[in-house]
Protein backbone atom coordinates (compact mmCIF):
# COMPACT_ATOMS: atom_id res chain seq x y z
CA UNK A 1 0.00 0.00 0.00
CA UNK A 2 1.39 3.38 -1.01
CA UNK A 3 2.08 5.92 1.71
CA UNK A 4 -0.22 8.96 1.72
CA UNK A 5 1.69 12.17 1.03
CA UNK A 6 0.11 15.40 2.27
CA UNK A 7 0.72 19.04 1.49
CA UNK A 8 2.49 19.64 4.82
CA UNK A 9 6.09 18.65 4.17
CA UNK A 10 6.86 17.37 7.67
CA UNK A 11 3.68 15.51 8.64
CA UNK A 12 4.10 12.38 6.53
CA UNK A 13 5.26 9.04 7.91
CA UNK A 14 9.00 9.44 7.29
CA UNK A 15 9.11 13.24 7.25
CA UNK A 16 7.42 13.55 10.67
CA UNK A 17 10.04 11.24 12.16
CA UNK A 18 12.85 13.28 10.59
CA UNK A 19 11.30 16.54 11.84
CA UNK A 20 10.89 15.05 15.32
CA UNK A 21 14.57 14.07 15.42
CA UNK A 22 15.61 17.62 14.57
CA UNK A 23 13.28 19.05 17.24
CA UNK A 24 14.63 16.56 19.79
CA UNK A 25 18.22 17.59 19.04
CA UNK A 26 17.28 21.26 19.38
CA UNK A 27 15.59 20.59 22.73
CA UNK A 28 18.72 18.85 24.03
CA UNK A 29 20.87 21.84 23.05
CA UNK A 30 18.52 24.24 24.85
CA UNK A 31 18.54 22.03 27.97
CA UNK A 32 22.31 22.18 28.12
CA UNK A 33 22.48 25.89 27.28
CA UNK A 34 19.79 27.02 29.72
CA UNK A 35 21.36 24.87 32.42
CA UNK A 36 24.58 26.84 31.98
CA UNK A 37 22.68 30.13 32.37
CA UNK A 38 21.76 29.40 36.01
CA UNK A 39 25.00 30.92 37.28
CA UNK A 40 26.12 32.80 34.17
CA UNK A 41 26.85 36.52 34.40
CA UNK A 42 27.75 36.95 30.73
CA UNK A 43 25.71 37.48 27.58
CA UNK A 44 25.85 33.89 26.32
CA UNK A 45 25.24 34.09 22.58
CA UNK A 46 25.56 30.31 22.17
CA UNK A 47 22.54 29.84 24.46
CA UNK A 48 20.61 32.53 22.60
CA UNK A 49 21.34 30.81 19.29
CA UNK A 50 20.09 27.47 20.61
CA UNK A 51 16.91 29.08 21.95
CA UNK A 52 16.28 30.95 18.70
CA UNK A 53 16.79 27.80 16.60
CA UNK A 54 14.21 25.88 18.66
CA UNK A 55 11.80 28.81 18.45
CA UNK A 56 12.16 28.79 14.66
CA UNK A 57 11.21 25.09 14.57
CA UNK A 58 8.21 25.76 16.80
CA UNK A 59 6.91 28.88 15.08
CA UNK A 60 3.75 28.31 13.08
CA UNK A 61 3.26 24.72 14.27
CA UNK A 62 -0.40 23.90 14.91
CA UNK A 63 0.26 20.73 16.94
CA UNK A 64 2.10 20.28 20.21
CA UNK A 65 5.62 19.00 19.62
CA UNK A 66 6.58 15.66 21.16
CA UNK A 67 9.83 15.87 23.11
CA UNK A 68 9.11 19.46 24.16
CA UNK A 69 7.23 19.72 27.46
CA UNK A 70 5.35 22.67 28.99
CA UNK A 71 6.60 22.10 32.54
CA UNK A 72 10.20 22.08 31.39
CA UNK A 73 9.69 25.00 28.97
CA UNK A 74 8.19 27.05 31.81
CA UNK A 75 11.27 26.24 33.91
CA UNK A 76 13.49 27.43 31.05
CA UNK A 77 11.44 30.62 30.82
CA UNK A 78 12.00 31.36 34.52
CA UNK A 79 15.73 30.60 34.32
CA UNK A 80 16.15 32.79 31.24
CA UNK A 81 14.22 35.62 32.92
CA UNK A 82 16.53 35.45 35.96
CA UNK A 83 19.57 35.40 33.67
CA UNK A 84 18.31 38.44 31.73
CA UNK A 85 17.93 40.37 34.97
CA UNK A 86 21.63 39.74 35.69
CA UNK A 87 23.12 40.47 32.28
CA UNK A 88 20.89 42.91 30.39
CA UNK A 89 22.90 45.91 31.61
CA UNK A 90 25.86 44.50 29.66
CA UNK A 91 23.90 44.92 26.42
CA UNK A 92 24.33 48.35 24.77
CA UNK A 93 21.59 50.74 25.89
CA UNK A 94 20.36 51.47 22.37
CA UNK A 95 19.51 47.80 21.74
CA UNK A 96 18.83 46.56 25.26
CA UNK A 97 15.03 46.78 25.18
CA UNK A 98 14.77 45.03 21.79
CA UNK A 99 17.26 42.39 22.95
CA UNK A 100 15.13 41.48 25.99
CA UNK A 101 11.90 41.49 23.95
CA UNK A 102 13.39 39.16 21.32
CA UNK A 103 14.59 36.67 23.91
CA UNK A 104 11.24 36.74 25.69
CA UNK A 105 9.40 36.32 22.36
CA UNK A 106 11.45 33.21 21.50
CA UNK A 107 10.72 31.69 24.90
CA UNK A 108 6.99 32.43 24.49
CA UNK A 109 6.92 30.62 21.11
CA UNK A 110 8.66 27.59 22.62
CA UNK A 111 6.26 27.46 25.59
CA UNK A 112 3.21 27.71 23.31
CA UNK A 113 4.34 24.75 21.20
CA UNK A 114 5.24 22.50 24.14
CA UNK A 115 3.06 19.50 24.92
CA UNK A 116 1.12 18.82 28.15
CA UNK A 117 3.01 15.65 29.02
CA UNK A 118 2.86 14.33 32.62
CA UNK A 119 6.22 14.84 34.30
CA UNK A 120 6.75 11.21 35.28
CA UNK A 121 6.93 10.28 31.59
CA UNK A 122 9.89 12.49 30.66
CA UNK A 123 11.68 14.00 33.67
CA UNK A 124 14.22 11.19 34.11
CA UNK A 125 15.16 11.20 30.41
CA UNK A 126 15.48 15.00 30.43
CA UNK A 127 18.30 14.78 32.99
CA UNK A 128 20.57 12.95 30.53
CA UNK A 129 23.39 14.96 28.94
CA UNK A 130 25.61 14.04 26.01
CA UNK A 131 28.90 15.18 24.54
CA UNK A 132 30.03 14.72 20.97
CA UNK A 133 33.11 12.61 20.29
CA UNK A 134 34.68 13.67 16.98
CA UNK A 135 36.79 11.64 14.57
CA UNK A 136 38.75 13.20 11.68
CA UNK A 137 37.13 10.87 9.14
CA UNK A 138 34.84 7.89 8.68
CA UNK A 139 37.94 5.70 8.33
CA UNK A 140 39.17 6.85 11.74
CA UNK A 141 35.80 6.03 13.31
CA UNK A 142 35.77 2.60 11.66
CA UNK A 143 39.28 1.92 13.00
CA UNK A 144 38.24 2.87 16.54
CA UNK A 145 35.13 0.69 16.37
CA UNK A 146 37.10 -2.32 15.11
CA UNK A 147 39.74 -1.84 17.82
CA UNK A 148 37.07 -1.71 20.52
CA UNK A 149 35.36 -4.84 19.15
CA UNK A 150 38.70 -6.69 19.19
CA UNK A 151 40.07 -5.51 22.54
CA UNK A 152 36.82 -4.96 24.46
CA UNK A 153 34.17 -7.21 22.85
CA UNK A 154 30.55 -7.12 24.05
CA UNK A 155 27.58 -9.38 23.32
CA UNK A 156 25.10 -6.54 22.75
CA UNK A 157 25.41 -2.92 21.72
CA UNK A 158 28.40 -0.91 20.58
CA UNK A 159 31.78 -2.01 21.93
CA UNK A 160 33.16 1.49 21.40
CA UNK A 161 30.30 3.18 23.25
CA UNK A 162 30.58 0.79 26.20
CA UNK A 163 34.36 1.22 26.27
CA UNK A 164 33.91 5.00 26.50
CA UNK A 165 31.39 4.47 29.31
CA UNK A 166 34.02 2.47 31.20
CA UNK A 167 36.57 5.25 30.66
CA UNK A 168 34.14 7.75 32.20
CA UNK A 169 33.52 5.46 35.18
CA UNK A 170 37.29 5.09 35.70
CA UNK A 171 37.74 8.85 35.45
CA UNK A 172 35.15 9.98 37.98
CA UNK A 173 34.18 6.77 39.73
CA UNK A 174 31.25 4.50 38.97
CA UNK A 175 28.91 6.17 41.45
CA UNK A 176 29.63 9.69 40.14
CA UNK A 177 29.09 8.63 36.52
CA UNK A 178 25.36 8.22 37.06
CA UNK A 179 22.64 10.46 38.47
CA UNK A 180 22.61 9.95 42.28
CA UNK A 181 19.37 8.61 43.66
CA UNK A 182 17.45 10.48 46.31
CA UNK A 183 17.46 8.72 49.67
CA UNK A 184 14.18 7.14 50.71
CA UNK A 185 12.41 8.57 53.76
CA UNK A 186 13.03 5.92 56.41
CA UNK A 187 9.82 6.96 58.17
CA UNK A 188 7.71 5.55 55.33
CA UNK A 189 6.11 2.20 55.96
CA UNK A 190 7.41 -0.98 54.34
CA UNK A 191 4.48 -1.29 51.93
CA UNK A 192 5.04 2.22 50.57
CA UNK A 193 8.76 1.55 50.14
CA UNK A 194 8.11 -1.70 48.32
CA UNK A 195 5.70 0.04 45.96
CA UNK A 196 8.19 2.82 45.18
CA UNK A 197 10.87 0.40 43.98
CA UNK A 198 8.60 -1.92 42.03
CA UNK A 199 10.33 -3.35 38.96
CA UNK A 200 7.26 -4.85 37.30
CA UNK A 201 7.71 -5.74 33.65
CA UNK A 202 4.99 -5.89 31.01
CA UNK A 203 5.35 -8.24 28.03
CA UNK A 204 4.60 -6.18 24.92
CA UNK A 205 4.91 -6.78 21.19
CA UNK A 206 5.74 -4.07 18.67
CA UNK A 207 5.04 -4.60 14.96
CA UNK A 208 5.06 -2.56 11.76
CA UNK A 209 2.05 -2.93 9.50
CA UNK A 210 2.00 -3.02 5.70
CA UNK A 211 0.85 0.60 5.54
CA UNK A 212 3.88 1.69 7.59
CA UNK A 213 2.01 2.32 10.83
CA UNK A 214 3.15 0.93 14.18
CA UNK A 215 1.22 -1.41 16.46
CA UNK A 216 1.74 -2.19 20.15
CA UNK A 217 -0.05 -5.08 21.84
CA UNK A 218 -0.03 -7.09 25.06
CA UNK A 219 -1.97 -9.95 26.60
CA UNK A 220 -0.10 -9.61 29.91
CA UNK A 221 -2.75 -8.06 32.16
CA UNK A 222 -1.71 -9.32 35.61
CA UNK A 223 0.56 -6.29 36.30
CA UNK A 224 -2.50 -4.01 35.93
CA UNK A 225 -4.65 -5.71 38.58
CA UNK A 226 -5.70 -4.00 41.80
CA UNK A 227 -7.07 -5.15 45.18
CA UNK A 228 -10.55 -4.31 43.87
CA UNK A 229 -10.19 -6.86 41.06
CA UNK A 230 -8.93 -9.46 43.56
CA UNK A 231 -11.87 -8.86 45.91
CA UNK A 232 -14.31 -9.43 43.04
CA UNK A 233 -12.30 -12.42 41.80
CA UNK A 234 -12.16 -10.62 38.45
CA UNK A 235 -9.28 -10.67 35.99
CA UNK A 236 -8.20 -7.55 34.13
CA UNK A 237 -9.22 -7.58 30.46
CA UNK A 238 -7.97 -5.65 27.47
CA UNK A 239 -11.17 -3.60 27.54
CA UNK A 240 -10.59 -2.60 31.16
CA UNK A 241 -7.02 -1.54 30.41
CA UNK A 242 -7.99 0.34 27.24
CA UNK A 243 -10.84 2.17 28.99
CA UNK A 244 -8.58 3.14 31.90
CA UNK A 245 -5.95 4.54 29.54
CA UNK A 246 -8.50 6.47 27.47
CA UNK A 247 -10.06 7.91 30.63
CA UNK A 248 -6.63 8.94 31.94
CA UNK A 249 -5.44 10.48 28.64
CA UNK A 250 -8.64 12.51 28.38
CA UNK A 251 -8.46 13.72 31.99
CA UNK A 252 -4.87 15.00 31.70
CA UNK A 253 -5.44 16.30 28.13
CA UNK A 254 -2.59 14.14 26.89
CA UNK A 255 -1.49 14.71 23.24
CA UNK A 256 -1.37 10.94 22.75
CA UNK A 257 -5.17 10.98 22.47
CA UNK A 258 -4.85 12.35 18.95
CA UNK A 259 -2.03 10.02 17.95
CA UNK A 260 -3.37 6.61 19.01
CA UNK A 261 -6.05 4.31 17.64
CA UNK A 262 -7.18 1.53 20.00
CA UNK A 263 -8.31 -1.81 18.60
CA UNK A 264 -8.47 -4.21 21.53
CA UNK A 265 -10.18 -7.56 21.95
CA UNK A 266 -11.08 -9.02 25.31
CA UNK A 267 -7.85 -11.01 25.54
CA UNK A 268 -5.53 -8.70 23.59
CA UNK A 269 -4.84 -5.01 24.16
CA UNK A 270 -3.81 -3.31 20.92
CA UNK A 271 -3.13 0.24 19.77
CA UNK A 272 -1.65 1.66 16.61
CA UNK A 273 -0.24 4.95 15.34
CA UNK A 274 1.58 6.44 12.38
CA UNK A 275 3.90 8.08 14.90
CA UNK A 276 6.66 5.80 16.23
CA UNK A 277 7.38 8.14 19.15
CA UNK A 278 3.73 7.99 20.21
CA UNK A 279 3.93 4.18 20.39
CA UNK A 280 7.08 4.49 22.48
CA UNK A 281 5.31 6.84 24.86
CA UNK A 282 2.38 4.43 25.11
CA UNK A 283 4.77 1.63 26.07
CA UNK A 284 6.26 3.85 28.77
CA UNK A 285 2.79 4.76 30.01
CA UNK A 286 1.83 1.08 30.27
CA UNK A 287 4.94 0.39 32.35
CA UNK A 288 4.16 3.39 34.55
CA UNK A 289 0.62 2.11 35.13
CA UNK A 290 1.93 -1.35 35.96
CA UNK A 291 4.40 -0.01 38.54
CA UNK A 292 2.17 2.62 40.17
CA UNK A 293 -0.37 1.42 42.73
CA UNK A 294 -1.76 4.95 42.83
CA UNK A 295 -2.46 5.17 39.09
CA UNK A 296 -4.00 1.70 38.89
CA UNK A 297 -6.12 2.35 41.96
CA UNK A 298 -7.48 5.57 40.50
CA UNK A 299 -8.05 4.54 36.88
CA UNK A 300 -8.50 0.73 36.68
CA UNK A 301 -12.14 -0.21 37.36
CA UNK A 302 -13.72 -3.64 37.73
CA UNK A 303 -16.88 -2.52 35.93
CA UNK A 304 -14.87 -2.00 32.73
CA UNK A 305 -13.68 -5.62 32.58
Amino acid sequence: MAKKVGAELHTGYDSSMAFGIVVSDAVKRVRTSVGALKTSKTVDEFALGAIHALAKLCKGETMDLFGLYKIEAAEWQTQVKDWLARVQKKVPADSREAFVKNVEADMAVILKSASEMPEFMWRKDSLARTIEVSFPSQAALDTAMKAAEKKHPVELGSALAKYLDKCLANLVGKEAAVEPLEEEDESEDDDAEESSVSQTNVAMQLSIREDGSFSLSTDDFEPFSTPAFAEEDQEVTAYALETALERYLKKVKHPLRKELSFDSESSLFAASSDNAEAIGMLAQLLITFATSDELRGEWMRVDDA
